[in-house]
């Protein structure tokens, strides 16, 4: 397993939905939004590789990865937030 961890100031961690939303379907990443409290294995129930993305809200953006690809397309792009 392999942990990315990014910190978010409060000013913009509002905004971490729709800016992951944004540019991930600018990349043809679709996400799957999970209920705060889903357990990521509920979701997955076989094993499979994913990014996932855990929001102030406790609720989590979910996108399964095609098995033959080999870099998520987010992991070579960061995109600035603004405060919203």
């Amino acid at each position: 397993m392999h942990l990315q961890l990014v910190p978010l100031p409060h000013d913009v961690a509002n905004g971490a939905r729709e800016a992951f939303e944004r540019e991930g379907a600018s990349r043809g990443v679709r996400f799957e939004l999970l209920a705060a409290g889903t357990r990521l294995s509920d979701a997955l129930p076989t094993a499979e590789p994913f990014f996932a993305v855990e929001l102030p809200s406790g609720e989590t953006l979910l996108h399964k990865l095609a098995t033959n690809q080999r870099r998520h397309p987010l992991q070579s792009h960061v995109a600035p937030l603004t405060p919203t």
